[in-house]
């Protein structure tokens, strides 16, 4: 992020306060007696901010960016950053699905895998975009246990985050719109229920949750045999720092969304990470998840538990 404006200043002073909490108080810039931090070296603790030479300074994914300050402001917290530019691969062409629930637009794409996994033809339609339904924004340090209402995590508990390219984020059981306790227990008996292969989850009405073996054919479908150009084939050339860029060949578009994390009850690693649940659970450990996962260690099939907070792919049922 390349910021010069005099927005940016907040201080002349040229000490340093690094600090775990989603703002900085301006009052805290000078006075403050610590040694300074090199903001060119590696940082240790995604989330954290430092200021230094009255710029607001933060740790995403080990690397220290910059933020625009807000103007005339008694505390310092990081502006929104909108996604100046379209994630989609521009060499491809697109469609278009209005979820009825919201009018959310979202761009789709048309996957015809001739030897899909398996060797078996299939094709379908699937957002390019995470989903971003959502009855109510909650904070990351919160649980999405509303049993009334559709809950969604924000980078910065920012809905702006979440209604631009990157999607909300959601807890295992919030996805699979099963009760909240399905994060604790296993709940795979009240998956695909109707046994027709899919899952409804919190996508729209003929649509479900994405499948492994569609994300499978997703891969294939690029033409790239070798499995790390597979994954980057998934990931959006933009938002990603410190992973190998993507090329996005499959046009899936993955962007950089990060993940909410139950520990650090926040999202953590955003610009770093994109995963995405599959209606399914981990078979030895019933508290965990199955998803995708791109970031520096990609693959199509691994864990996390059901409390973090990760994206949803819809595909239409075919």
């Amino acid at each position: 992020v390349s910021l010069s404006s005099s927005q940016n200043q907040v201080s002349s002073s040229s000490s340093v306060k690094e600090t775990s909490s989603g703002s900085v108080p301006a009052s805290s810039v000078s006075g403050v007696s610590s040694s300074s931090i090199d903001v060119t070296a590696p940082c240790t603790r995604n989330g954290s901010f430092t200021i230094q030479d009255g710029i607001l300074y933060e740790c995403l994914n080990s690397k220290w960016e910059v933020y625009d300050l807000p103007p005339s402001s008694s505390s310092v917290a990081p502006a929104y950053n909108p996604l100046s530019v379209s994630p989609l691969n521009p060499d491809i062409s697109y469609g278009e699905f209005v979820d009825p629930r919201d009018n959310v637009k979202y761009a789709t794409l048309d996957i015809d895998n001739k030897n899909g996994p398996d060797s078996v033809h299939i094709a379908f339609t699937i957002f390019a975009q995470s989903l971003a339904y959502h009855d109510k924004v909650v904070a990351a340090s919160e649980e999405q246990d509303d049993p009334d209402k559709v809950e969604m995590y924000c980078f910065r508990d920012s809905v702006e985050y979440c209604m631009d390219w990157y999607g909300g984020l959601y807890q295992w059981a919030e996805a699979m719109a099963l009760p909240y306790d399905c994060n604790l227990k296993s709940c795979k008996d009240q998956i695909d229920p109707d046994g027709d292969g899919f899952h409804q989850g919190i996508c729209p009405d003929g649509w479900h949750i994405m499948t492994e073996k569609e994300l499978l054919a997703v891969m294939e479908v690029s033409g790239l045999i070798d499995g790390e150009g597979q994954y980057r084939s998934l990931q959006a050339s933009v938002t990603f720092s410190g992973v190998k860029k993507g090329s996005n060949k499959s046009g899936l578009s993955m962007v950089a969304t990060g993940t909410r994390s139950p520990r650090e009850k926040k999202v953590v690693d955003f610009r770093g990470v994109s995963y995405a649940w599959y209606a399914d659970e981990d078979l030895d450990v019933i508290k965990s998840g199955v998803h995708v996962a791109i970031d520096n260690h990609p693959s199509y099939h691994t864990y996390s538990g059901k409390d973090w907070g990760l994206s949803v792919r819809c595909v239409k049922n075919y």
